[in-house]
């Protein structure tokens, strides 16, 4: 291989189809630079052979030499903006699979490359005969980083997309990974992280998932397992405590038909259903009065109830009045509250506002595993056992303690979300302000933690 540094014109490049790198980005800055000072290090191409017409169907003519980039493609974009007419080169002698390694490896070096241009990278460096061990000793990369970025490739279009657009953090397009074989699961995880993200993090929507699916995996093998034994199938139940209309269970429990199942399964009356819950199958009778016929069969019967279907009019009926009945409370209630909003607010109403804040933060998961311990240190106050009933405790004294109580906590959410990352850049924002007026300056590290959020 011999290297070459020449100046050739900028129109004689073409770019490569197949660069790692989709969209070489804004490259305003990089032109100005080029525009200000030159392109200081060189492009990597090699020369395409000069095209030459059949002479059987014409006279034979040379046409002018190209070039193939191989490395520069931003640098050719920003000459190209800076009004360069020619540029510095190398021009190498290089087979079809060295130009391609040549690129992708010099692609891999690059720090503003996404992760799923990585990913596609490595995924073709694969298919030259790179294994994930040769690769990591090449690149200077470990062979966890590289098989995690691999893994992106699974991922739907969906996520992809999410990705790319800035919608999915990193972390968490890694943790849907687990999922990557369920498109749907994957969109669900999605739209359930931005819509409840404060609270659940995407592995643990994740592992809700894996959850869901283990049990609609469990269902589909019982389903096909029932059928292929002739069972015939009735509607899927949500859990165990649900029973299809018209049908009573076989078991020994109250309302349950007391026969085996295998003495069951010989009439035409068996039937059964899918526990969507946990995939299990539920074996059921659908004429539960042919078994009372004669004394011999009477014991078979000892936990029936005397009327053994329900009227499910009745039923319906009864929760129907049941439903109407709690809207109507509810919209009592709203009365009360809008009246209450369109009056002058007590004073009284603040300590509520805290209490009920307080409480849900402190019960409900509203921060974090720390939060309660570390209100508790701002306050000076043991622990104890559990954090948050000391708060409690100490908030239920009124006055200045419910006050100083509520802004222990919202102090402790502000530091342990600065101090892991996880919470939404404009809470740590306000956090930090609250913190500029006590006379604390934001340190360049504080700053840094900040502008990486969302």
């Amino acid at each position: 291989m011999t290297d070459q540094l020449q100046l050739i014109p900028l129109d004689r490049i073409t770019p490569a189809k197949d660069n790692p790198r989709r969209n070489v980005g804004d490259v305003t800055e990089l032109a100005a630079s080029i525009k200000a000072v030159g392109i200081l290090e060189p492009l990597i191409v090699i020369a395409r052979p000069k095209a030459v017409m059949d002479t059987k169907t014409g006279p034979v003519t040379l046409k002018e030499a190209g070039y193939d980039l191989v490395i520069g493609h931003r640098r050719l974009a920003a000459a190209a903006k800076a009004g360069l007419k020619d540029v510095p080169v190398i021009v190498r002698t290089l087979s079809e699979t060295q130009r391609i390694e040549a690129m992708l490896i010099e692609n891999i070096q690059r720090k503003d490359l996404d992760p799923l241009e990585e990913a596609d990278t490595y995924r073709r460096l694969f298919e030259l005969g790179y294994t994930e061990h040769k690769l990591a000793e090449r690149i200077g990369r470990s062979q966890s980083h590289i098989s995690k970025r691999i893994a992106l490739l699974k991922l739907p279009d969906v996520a992809k997309k999410a990705l790319d657009e800035g919608r999915l953090q990193l972390a968490d397009a890694y943790e849907l990974t687990k999922i990557a074989d369920h498109p749907e699961r994957v969109k669900h995880a999605i739209t359930e992280k931005a819509s409840n993200g404060y609270y659940r993090d995407m592995k643990q929507v994740v592992d809700q998932e894996l959850e869901l699916q283990k049990w609609a995996d469990n269902a589909a093998a019982t389903r096909a397992r029932l059928q292929s034994e002739g069972v015939k199938l009735l509607k899927d139940v949500e859990h165990q405590f649900n029973t299809p209309a018209g049908a009573t269970r076989l078991g020994k429990g109250w309302g349950e038909l007391d026969i085996t199942v295998h003495e069951h399964q010989k009439g035409p009356c068996h039937r059964a259903a899918v526990i969507r819950a946990s995939g299990h199958a539920m074996y059921l009778c659908v004429d539960p009065k042919s078994h009372l016929k004669g004394p011999d069969k009477q014991k078979l019967a000892r936990n029936l109830p005397s009327k053994v279907t329900v009227d499910h009019k009745k039923e319906k009926a009864k929760e129907e009045a049941e439903r109407q009945a709690l809207e109507e409370a509810a919209a009592a209630r709203m009365k009360v509250l809008s009246r209450a909003l369109k009056s002058r607010v007590p004073k009284t109403a603040a300590t509520h506002i805290l209490s009920q804040l307080l409480g849900d933060v402190l019960r409900n998961g509203g921060g974090g595993m720390d939060t309660p311990e570390l209100a508790c240190k701002l306050l000076a106050l043991d622990p104890g056992a559990r954090a948050e009933e000391t708060i409690e405790k100490f908030a239920a004294k009124g006055g200045d303690h419910l006050w100083r109580a509520a802004l222990a906590v919202t102090f402790a959410l502000g530091e342990e979300g600065l101090g892991a990352g996880w919470t939404e850049k404009a809470t740590l924002a306000r956090h930090m302000a609250y913190l500029k007026k006590l006379g604390h300056a934001a340190t360049p590290a504080e700053q840094k933690i900040l502008k990486a959020l969302r």
